[in-house]
This record gives C-alpha cells, sequence and structure tokens, in this order.
C-alpha cells in the first residue's frame, strides 16, 4: 500500500472483507496516483481472522466467482501472495494465467526456487493446465559482487532460462 501512496488510514476494504462477504468488490478498490492502476490491499488484523482466511482459502470456486466475475473490466489482474505455497497462493496458482515469481539474490532463496518451480509443475498437472511462469526476477541483485555471478549462474542451471532480470 505504502509504495502505491496510500497509508493504512485511507484504506476502506481489504479483498478479505470481500471474501467475508463485509463489502462488495468495488468497494475496496483503491485508486492510485497512476493512470490505470488501481488495486485491492489484502491484510488482516488479527490471529482470529488470520484462522478464517486459512479456512476461507481452500474454497478454490470462492475466489475464482468474486475474480472472474469482476476483473473483466481491467486488462491484467495481479495477485501478490505471501511467499508460502499454501492457501491464498496456491489458490491464486490454480486461477492464474501465468505466474511471476521474485526470488531474493541470496543462496537460501536460489536453493527455495526449486521448491517452488516443482510447486507450479504441481499444480500446473493437478488443477490448471495454463499456468506458465512468464518470469523469474532477481531482487536486491548487487551486480558488482561475485556473490551474484555465483548466484546468476546457479539461477541459470536451475531453471533453464537465460534472459534474466535484476532489481
Amino acid at each position: 500500500m505504502i509504495s502505491l501512496g496510500m497509508n493504512r488510514a485511507e484504506i476502506k476494504g481489504s479483498i478479505f472483507d470481500v471474501f467475508n462477504f463485509r463489502k462488495r468488490f468495488e468497494d475496496v478498490i483503491h485508486k492510485t496516483e497512476l493512470e490505470n492502476l488501481d488495486f485491492i490491499p489484502f491484510y488482516i488484523q488479527s490471529f482470529q481472522n488470520e484462522q478464517r482466511l486459512e479456512k476461507l482459502s481452500t474454497h478454490e470456486l470462492l475466489l475464482n466467482n468474486i475474480l472472474q466475475s469482476e476483473t473483466k473490466k481491467y486488462d491484467f489482474t495481479f495477485i501478490d501472495c505471501p511467499p508460502y505455497l499454501t492457501g491464498l497462493t496456491n489458490i491464486a496458482l490454480s486461477l492464474a494465467d501465468s505466474v511471476l515469481i521474485p526470488v531474493k539474490a541470496d543462496n537460501y532463496s536460489i536453493i527455495a526456487l526449486s521448491k517452488i518451480l516443482n510447486h507450479v509443475q504441481f499444480v500446473r498437472q493437478k488443477y490448471n493446465p495454463k499456468l506458465k511462469i512468464d518470469g523469474i526476477f532477481l531482487t536486491m541483485f548487487e551486480s558488482r559482487t561475485s556473490l551474484a555471478t555465483e548466484l546468476l549462474q546457479k539461477y541459470e542451471h536451475q531453471t533453464g532460462m537465460t534472459d534474466v532480470v535484476t532489481v
């Protein structure tokens, strides 16, 4: 939210409110200063709500019905998911056309990348054959270090991709 120019006091609702039928989808859309960029925040205010979300996230049809009917007016819909492969992330992968995977440029994250790639393959086989990886990009990448060169080589070897985006 902050990176899009909003602070928490300006937030009028989140996708969690939509999942719980407290607010309508259009009521939680927030406009940004950028033309043609809207967003819906996702935040959970309590442990009880986090547990409720875990239960809700097992209902693929809920998210599918909400997103499919409401996002038709947009050219692209991005779902920023938490860095774990269960719950909302799993549902988003089962509904998506493609996935962009950010990976922090460090050894542990590069090692974890194989787990993510395997999970995408699993989702593709079990739930969503149209799911493709549109890109993997390295974040916090320091191109002047020898570690960066080593990580880039590991990344290319592990993924078979040579068109690396670094940020």
